[in-house]
């Protein structure tokens, strides 16, 4: 707080650097311990371990999550990653990906879909982990809004493409799946895996 508090850019973890050791703690230290989510010893004695805690738990005002700071630590907030949502909404931009943010959530945050917007096959190209290519996954934002299916997780850098009525990005998604595109398997220079959700 006596920073100025974390920026919307913020993401869910922070990491704090102990660059000192702690020769004789404090009881209230002690009993008011925090729980990190993660902790990185490092083999080499010249580098600086860390460790790892919630800014969500640390919001939410969890004891867990609130680490007692002593002198020449360094404390760093990571920047959240982004999720970028195109097409037929009202505005289309990147969001900062925050703890669970799922489909409907990043859709209202731009706006909600326009009148013409394809709501049946909304694609989302992701990355997919430890590989450096995408996938494509066809989404029924209707079926998901009545309930048919589970809302869709988003995961950084996802690329949420919601077509028109015009069926051109569909048309496109289907030559991929037919293979009579070649161009078209690569987005951002990465190949893609078409992948369908219903």
């Amino acid at each position: 707080a006596t920073s100025g508090g974390v920026t919307e850019a913020a993401g869910g973890d922070i990491q704090i650097f102990h660059t000192e050791a702690v020769m004789c703690p404090e009881p209230e230290d002690e009993l008011m311990a925090a729980v990190p989510v993660d902790v990185y010893k490092p083999t080499d004695p010249t580098q600086i371990g860390y460790e790892i805690y919630s800014l969500r738990g640390l919001k939410e005002g969890r004891k867990d999550s609130n680490p007692v700071i002593r002198p020449g630590d360094i404390v760093i907030v990571q920047e959240s990653q982004p999720v970028y949502i195109m097409g037929a909404v009202r505005q289309p931009q990147g969001l900062y990906l925050k703890d669970g943010m799922q489909l409907k959530q990043a859709i209202a945050m731009v706006g909600g879909l326009n009148r013409e917007a394809k709501a049946s096959a909304i694609i989302i190209s992701r990355v997919k982990k430890g590989q450096n290519e995408r996938e494509t996954i066809l989404v029924n934002y209707n079926d998901i809004k009545k309930g048919k299916i589970k809302d869709i997780a988003l995961q950084p850098y996802d690329l949420v493409e919601i077509p028109d009525g015009s069926g051109g990005v569909v048309n496109t998604l289907k030559s991929m799946v037919m293979g009579s595109v070649n161009s078209a398997t690569n987005v951002m220079g990465q190949s893609v895996v078409p992948r369908i959700l219903y």
